[in-house]
């Protein structure tokens, strides 16, 4: 190993550079290694720790920490800001800073009601949490002032022309918070004014259109529009039910369904509906033919209910009753059914096993819940998992738990509530 020559120009510059400079640099300069300056540095018995403040930084900060702002004042000095404030501290210089002055005060006073948080925020030139701290101090309230003078001013303008429901849409509140603020408002009267150019377009136009698109054109309802109709004397509308129309309601209601009735006669369902109960007419009951039973034996044990609706086309109460008429029910889970269920629920996916056993999802869903039975690909929960979800789950946001723990948000609550109900068991347990 070559053994490093001191100089005496070398030996002068270590002892003139060390406490200023950084020392790798200098080691650099002086062409040796860290280690071999380190080494001269401890026989000469130079200082280790360079001297930071000196008299002339200790004097300028003194002269302006009080009124200097510290970043500015850090950057002068080629210190960090926390730096800046320890040695401050040492030397007993304290400053307050007086951040609510008499007019940030009242502005905030005057504003706080109608921006954000945020937005005021931005306007003073300071954080959310200094805004309501400050608020609460000086006793005001965010309140979100709904009924401005705009929505004022329309309701006023329409409150007598349009109908209840759709004006409380429009201004977006319930229907009890309108009529009570019309009441304060003074807005009592609510027949809508019917001038005479009104009255005769919707006379021209009753007999023919709508009575939905008459009501939205005029703002008004079905019922009004009805009521107005009779009090003027106009032109009756066309009658549903004709002679013919019941003729062949009652010649089809065998053989067509209700909505085949409305779609062919072009009434709404409703009133077929109607039309059926005041007539008294008593559909019989709907006979099934052969393809329909032999898919019902077919798929009953092996299609869900809904799948059974969508190819059959018939309420499921329909579809109960005709498989309890010919005995059809779901067979018991056998030893060896309950063994294969077993050895095969954690490796095979869902659909294999439906065919395996001929049954249904929901149903090889409910036996492995009750055997405890889980797939492989299914995450367990650790002890240190649940307890931190117990302790942060009403304290963070879903998004945030769904990335801690990289999983749904429902399978996160289900744990929760689950957790909770195992603790409230224990505590019975012990109680007793």
């Amino acid at each position: 190993m070559v053994r490093f020559n001191w100089s005496q120009d070398k030996i002068n510059l270590l002892i003139s550079e060390y406490p200023k400079g950084n020392h790798i640099q200098l080691a650099g300069r002086l062409g040796c290694s860290f280690s071999a300056m380190k080494q001269k540095v401890w026989k000469l018995k130079l200082a280790i720790r360079a001297r930071f403040w000196t008299p002339d930084k200790l004097n300028y900060l003194v002269e302006k920490y009080r009124s200097m702002d510290h970043r500015l004042l850090a950057e002068q000095l080629g210190c960090s800001q926390n730096a800046l404030r320890n040695r401050a501290g040492k030397c007993g210089l304290h400053r307050k800073i007086h951040f609510w002055t008499p007019e940030k005060t009242e502005l905030l006073r005057a504003e706080y009601n109608k921006y954000d948080h945020q937005d005021l925020g931005e306007r003073l030139g300071c954080s959310v949490k200094t805004i309501r701290s400050k608020a609460y101090a000086i006793g005001i309230s965010k309140r979100q002032v709904f009924w401005t003078m705009e929505k004022r001013r329309w309701l006023r303008r329409k409150y007598n022309k349009w109908d209840d429901a759709q004006l409380a849409a429009l201004l977006g509140c319930r229907l009890q918070a309108m009529k009570k603020k019309a009441s304060q408002l003074g807005l009592i009267n609510r027949t809508p004014v019917w001038t005479t150019e009104r009255l005769v377009s919707l006379r021209s136009r009753y007999k023919n259109e709508s009575l939905e698109s008459l009501a939205e054109e005029f703002q008004c309802s079905k019922s009004a529009l009805m009521s107005l109709a009779n009090k003027h004397g106009f032109p009756h509308r066309r009658k549903l039910w004709t002679a013919e129309n019941i003729t062949f309601l009652k010649e089809n209601i065998n053989v067509m369904t209700r909505a085949e009735i409305a779609e062919k006669l072009q009434i709404r369902l409703k009133a077929v509906t109607n039309k059926i109960h005041q007539l008294q007419l008593v559909p019989l009951q709907k006979v099934w033919n052969e393809e329909q039973t032999e898919l019902l034996k077919a798929n009953y044990n092996r299609l869900d209910i809904s799948e059974l609706k969508k190819k059959l086309q018939l309420p499921a109460n329909t579809i109960y009753g005709k498989a309890a008429i010919l005995g059809l029910t779901t067979p018991q889970w056998t030893k060896q059914d309950i063994l294969l269920l077993t050895r095969n629920y954690s490796v095979m996916n869902n659909t294999d096993l439906c065919k395996m056993f001929g049954r249904s999802l929901t149903s090889i869903h409910k036996k492995a819940h009750k055997l405890g039975l889980r797939k492989e690909n299914v995450k367990s929960w650790t002890v240190a998992q649940e307890q931190y979800l117990l302790e942060c789950f009403n304290e963070l946001p879903k998004w945030e738990l769904v990335s801690i723990f990289n999983r749904s948000a429902r399978a996160i609550s289900s744990k929760y509530y689950k957790l909770i109900l195992k603790d409230r068991k224990a505590t019975q347990n012990e109680a007793v």
